[in-house]
């Protein structure tokens, strides 16, 4: 009978079936000329001399795929042996800092450069039970985002996702909002300057169209016209995005228009932040419109607009006739000490529900502060502001109409009811048909006209500047005819004014009607009323011949 030593080795088909597979997937020693090879192809592929692979390899190993497992994964501490063995088969040294986060739910790695392979290893050990991912600066590129995307799709229970500070590219932004409706519970996202071109509008409207995110942040990227159109048109049928982040944008008049037409209608935005955008005039005006219709906005940050105080004039007829909005953020906009005083004289409305007013930056004029104390005595109310000047600032002050002595003596008479000559000769206690000139601006003061010193000097200088004449009734219902002829010449031109600016604004808030064409600019009841006030005009009817 045969004897065998103890330290004979015996060798069967299975052991010769693991060693041979075993010899094909690990790869061997790199060459300083495979080095090279391999050095050359990353700086073509942009991962810079981390995949460290031969040539026969990099066909399988640079596709866009999450690694193979040619191994069995015991059970305790799964990723990180998935995770370790991934890195062996593509020939990288293991992350201690990605090893050490993998055990538990939630993963948040800032400020670190990882390769592309780097993102594979690390996707390939990503599980379901991952609750909340954070890659802040990492250099996640378009190839590593569609990597990690494919690695996202099993993680159900996901519901925070920061990518910010990556340049993601389109292909990446475009598989991401792919694989976002196949996440059930994510509901804040974060794409904080991610280089997201204006040119992505379509998948940008998507994003902002889910139905389940609560916040999503887009600050520091590049949206123009075309993506706040899709946003705006995406935010009238959203019913569960709550806040919005597009500061440090392009965003400029015809792109917050378009913005805001969509905010109008939105039932369930309550904070949003546009800060450091170009509103100017035109954005103001469809501002005040989201002010005025919309009931559930609460947070509003318009810091650093660039609006003037004309535009803050907008804002406060707007906030005039708003109920919920509760933290305004004006801060560093050129509004002048005029623009502070009318938002202020807004908010002192018994309506208002602001709470928090932020004018940091801004010079504030005395009696707005005073104001400002006696709205903090009647609720919370707290204003923050630069300094406090005496007087009113140059820029913004309006030319008001002076008050005219002989216009406040018709008003006078006007108000009961009197004719004038009637009044000049009940004044007239001689009667005689020419007036004392001395002593008719005496008897008008006694007879109750409020006139103030220089108004009275006034007066008496236009009742006495013919010297030459006798002051009689026929000239002084010359002088009040004339008075009149201007008062409704002032009138007329005021309310042109005001008509042509009411015309400018409706036709700003048409600009993008093509893209809102459910959302109409005109109220119903301005409608109305614009159709009563063209009835109640009387028509000119030709004369029958």
């Amino acid at each position: 009978m045969e004897q065998y030593d103890d330290n004979d080795s015996f060798d069967t088909d299975l052991d010769d079936e693991q060693a041979e597979e075993r010899e094909k997937f690990i790869p061997p020693r790199l060459t300083f000329n495979e080095k090279l090879s391999a050095h050359r192809t990353n700086r073509s592929n942009q991962s810079f001399g981390q995949i460290n692979l031969p040539l026969e390899y990099q066909s399988e190993l640079i596709t866009e795929t999450l690694v193979p497992l040619r191994c069995k994964i015991p059970t305790e501490n799964a990723r990180v042996h998935i995770y370790e063995n991934s890195c062996k088969t593509l020939d990288i040294t293991v992350d201690w800092q990605i090893r050490g986060f993998l055990p538990y739910d939630t993963i948040n790695i800032t400020d670190r450069s990882f390769s592309f392979n780097d993102f594979r290893a690390f996707a390939t050990a990503i599980e379901s039970n991952l609750e909340s991912l954070t890659l802040h600066s990492v250099n996640l590129t378009s190839p590593s985002l569609c990597v990690l995307c494919q690695a996202l799709i099993k993680c159900v229970r996901l519901t925070l996702l920061d990518l910010s500070n990556n340049k993601i590219g389109r292909r990446g932004f475009e598989a991401l909002v792919t694989i976002i409706d196949k996440l059930p519970s994510l509901l804040y996202l974060s794409l904080a300057n991610c280089d997201i071109q204006d040119s992505y509008g379509l998948k940008i409207g998507d994003l902002c169209r889910h139905q389940r995110l609560i916040e999503v942040n887009l600050t520091g990227n590049k949206l123009e016209e075309n993506a706040c159109i899709f946003i705006g048109s995406a935010l009238t049928d959203n019913t569960s995005l709550s806040y919005l982040n597009l500061s440090y944008n392009s965003i400029r008049s015809f792109a917050s228009i378009a913005l805001f037409r969509g905010i109008e209608v939105n039932q369930c935005l309550t904070e949003l932040d546009i800060s450091w955008s170009g509103l100017n005039y035109d954005g103001s005006v469809a501002l005040r419109r989201v002010l005025t219709v919309n009931k559930v906005l609460q947070r509003l940050n318009v810091s650093n607009c660039n609006i003037e105080w004309t535009s803050a004039k907008l804002l406060s007829e707007g906030l005039a006739k708003n109920a919920t909005l509760q933290n305004l953020n004006l801060a560093y906009n050129p509004i002048t000490t005029h623009g502070a005083q009318y938002i202020i004289q807004a908010v002192d409305n018994h309506t208002s529900a602001v709470n928090m007013l932020d004018l940091s930056g801004i010079t504030v004029y005395s009696s707005t502060v005073r104001l400002a104390e006696t709205i903090a005595k009647r609720k919370e109310f707290v204003l923050k502001y630069d300094c406090e000047i005496p007087v009113h600032d140059i820029l913004g002050r309006q030319t008001a109409t002076k008050n005219d002595s002989m216009r406040t003596v018709i008003q006078h008479i006007d108000e009961r009811n009197w004719r004038i000559l009637e009044y000049f000769r009940m004044l007239n206690k001689s009667n005689k048909s020419e007036l004392n000139k001395e002593d008719v601006t005496l008897n008008i003061i006694k007879s109750g006209v409020k006139l103030e010193n220089d108004e009275i000097e006034n007066l008496h200088q236009r009742l006495t500047q013919r010297s030459e004449e006798p002051l009689t009734y026929k000239n002084l219902n010359s002088m009040i005819t004339q008075q009149r002829m201007r008062d409704r010449s002032l009138k007329a031109r005021q309310e042109k004014q005001e008509k042509d600016m009411k015309k400018r604004n409706q036709k700003i808030l048409q600009t993008v009607s093509q893209h809102f064409p459910s959302i109409e600019v005109i109220s119903k009841q301005q409608k109305r009323q614009d159709a009563i006030e063209q009835l109640a005009k009387p028509r000119a009817t030709s004369a029958k011949k």
